[in-house]
């Protein structure tokens, strides 16, 4: 971890001060960047999140602590700034002011108007399940796909399939 004053041109987990100066964490994703990310970036995301929420942890705690290895899954991290409250506070850059533009490949984008441009909101809760796998089998594909259709229900999310890249 490196400390900057500037957002990194990539994907990450980030440290960044509320107003009240306290450090949190949350993930920065550049405006700019593909979507969906590479199975790697996410995976990259996710280990580092643990990181990163232990060393802000141990900022708040003015000391170095041994943390769980796995909490709950529907633990909530105090030090976690949802990206959409870091965007309203001003200390990761928004979609707001932005158009975006559908790129082009076959299919439709919900909320995509015929000149391409995408007017909507963006979801609150959502799941997008991205079909790109390097195995084969549509069983494990398709028991995969049940769960987090499963799990985004149960959560009350939109859910979402991109298969750009399967």
């Amino acid at each position: 971890m490196v400390e900057d004053s500037q957002l990194p041109d990539f994907p990450t987990p980030v440290v960044i001060s509320d107003k009240r100066g306290r450090a949190k964490w949350t993930v920065s994703i550049p405006v700019d960047h593909g979507f969906p990310l590479l199975p790697k970036e996410y995976a990259g995301i996710c280990s580092q999140n643990m990181k990163v929420a232990s060393h802000v942890a141990d900022l708040h705690s003015h000391m170095h602590r041994e943390h769980a290895a796995h909490y709950d899954y529907y633990h909530v991290d105090s030090n976690f700034m949802d990206v959409a409250e870091a965007e309203e506070h001003g200390l990761l850059p928004g979609l707001k002011g932005k158009t975006m533009t559908f790129n082009g490949q076959d299919g439709s984008v919900v909320g995509e108007n015929k000149d391409g441009l995408i007017e909507e909101d963006v979801c609150e809760t959502s799941m997008t399940f991205v079909l790109e796998t390097a195995d084969a089998g549509l069983g494990k594909t398709l028991m995969m796909l049940w769960v987090a259709y499963g799990l985004a229900d149960k959560e009350g999310r939109a859910f979402f399939v991109d298969d750009s890249r399967w």
